[in-house]
């Protein structure tokens, strides 16, 4: 997070780049002062660290449910979660023939990012490496905010509700 914040704020120093190393050091379990053994990453413009940034959250918080909140947070929401989910392939005969038998997993190919950090599967599921698991839609207009408890609206009458709840 202090990373992050850093980004946005424009306060791009060394600071920034020795928690983000930190943290690929870790990941690779090596001394972040052992350059050679991790991907490094070295000063950048703001919107590339923000790039670099995103993606790494991606990966380094994956499947511990935090991944939602910095969709909302970013202001992405509309170009994320618009968009198709997919998944492995099933039945896992499907997954071994199309798949891992061709020596592609764990991952059949690396998706697109753009200047987001939002990854693009599409090509993946088009060459039938991976499934349709839902279509997803999101509406701005609401679902960026929360509906506020009718408890709180009952005990402040001050308060107003949410657009669209």
């Amino acid at each position: 997070m202090y990373a992050e914040a850093k980004i946005e704020l424009g306060e791009l120093d060394e600071s920034v780049l020795n928690a983000m190393n930190r943290v690929r050091a870790r990941a690779y379990k090596v001394d972040p002062s052992q350059t050679s053994l991790y991907p490094v990453i070295t000063m950048k413009s703001q919107n590339e660290l923000r790039k670099i940034l995103r993606v790494e959250r991606r990966m380094e918080f994956a499947n511990e449910g935090l991944r939602y909140m910095d969709i909302i947070r970013w202001r992405l929401a509309e170009k994320v979660l618009n968009k198709n989910n997919y998944g492995i392939l099933y039945p896992i005969s499907d997954l071994r023939n199309k798949v891992i038998s061709k020596g592609l997993w764990f991952f059949p190919m690396t998706p697109e990012i753009d200047e987001d950090g939002v990854a693009n599967f599409d090509s993946m599921y088009e060459q039938g490496l991976i499934r349709l698991i839902t279509s997803r839609k999101f509406d701005a207009s609401r679902q960026y905010l929360w509906p506020i408890p009718s408890k709180e609206i009952k005990i402040n009458p001050n308060l107003i509700q949410n657009p669209n709840y």
